[in-house]
């Protein structure tokens, strides 16, 4: 009685042949990763790879695994200088708030595949490799070398919007429900969220604006709406949109834009990515009141997590029913062969 044998192999594609990997079957292999969001998106690598990549002095490579000579898992790389020395990154850093592997690269006979095909390309692009905002307990947490040093990543908080307790006391809050009555009176106050390309583009600018204004003279802001940044925010609306993986939800009084957020979406994940408020209106809490309704209207449209991203600010850790930290990685060529 014959047995089968399965063929496992690695390939390595970088520049313009790692975007054309960047596919309706990427896409699929995402959807096999229960832990991707929309930063291992297609859309969302194709946006970023060219409008960005250059402008950082980022070159894309990919790892692409086949069994029997078909895809079956896939990592997205990057390399670029860092302060002069060679770095490999992953695709999409810094932008990105969560990096993951698509496919099934925990399964055999890929994860044995995995430190050989990693310690290739950083053999290839200096050493030095740093994995930053790995998801905890994703698939590259999973299969890369438990030698491997593992650090404390950026605190990510989340809420859960199955808990109908949870959100009852957020609806409930007694100082938001007070201002909104407050807001009321000056107008009308509306909250609406757009999925349209067309819609999404011609509302762009608002967002931009609030945030200029909001930051204007502050040192301490997080990527400005400068020339590169918002033609990267645009090229992800062009790329990302028409796929269904763009939210621009607006915060209006009397027909005053107030707030706006930038979300990302991904089957039953939202990702709150990017947000600015008209700061003349502090005192009513425009940013917290939009998040407030969007945390309402999230939950009928088959959202079941509102996901706030990397980052520890207290407004996040007041609204979330879920917290944890990514997880980083840095080590060189040596340590993983």
């Amino acid at each position: 009685m014959s047995r089968s044998t399965v063929s496992a192999e690695w390939e390595i594609r970088e520049g313009t042949a790692a975007r054309s990997i960047f596919d309706a079957d990427w896409d699929a292999l995402a959807r096999q990763n229960p832990h991707a969001t929309a930063f291992q998106s297609a859309a969302w690598h194709l946006a970023w790879t060219g409008s960005v990549a250059a402008a950082e002095g980022k070159t894309p490579v990919v790892i692409r695994f086949l069994v029997d000579g078909k895809p079956a898992a896939a990592i997205a790389l990057q390399y670029g200088d860092r302060d002069g020395v060679p770095v490999v990154s992953p695709l999409t850093s810094p932008w990105a708030d969560y990096h993951d592997a698509v496919g099934m690269l925990a399964a055999e006979p890929v994860r044995h595949l995995v430190p050989q095909a990693v310690a290739a390309v950083a053999r290839a692009h200096g050493g030095r490799v740093e994995l930053t905002e790995v998801i905890r307990g994703g698939l590259l947490d999973q299969v890369l070398p438990a030698q491997l040093v593992r650090h404390r990543g950026t605190p990510v908080f989340g809420i859960d919007l199955t808990c109908a307790e949870h959100l009852r006391r957020v609806a409930e809050t007694k100082e938001h429900v007070v201002k909104e009555r407050r807001l009321a009176r000056i107008g009308e106050v509306t909250c609406r969220h757009f999925t349209a390309a067309d819609e999404i583009e011609s509302r762009f600018d608002g967002l931009v604006g609030l945030h200029r204004r909001q930051w204007e003279g502050r040192s301490n802001a997080v990527a400005p709406f400068d020339n590169d940044v918002e033609r990267g925010f645009r090229a992800l609306i062009r790329h990302m949109a028409p796929a269904g993986q763009i939210v621009l939800t607006e915060f209006r009084v009397g027909g005053s834009l107030l707030a706006s957020y930038f979300g990302l979406r991904w089957k039953h994940w939202y990702g709150a990515y990017r947000t600015a408020y008209d700061a003349t209106f502090r005192r009513y809490s425009p940013g917290h009141l939009m998040l407030r309704a969007m945390i309402r209207d999230f939950a009928d449209t088959g959202v079941t997590i509102l996901d706030l991203t990397r980052g520890s600010y207290p407004y996040k850790e007041g609204y979330a029913n879920r917290a944890g930290h990514n997880t980083t990685f840095e080590f060189h060529v040596q340590d993983i062969v």
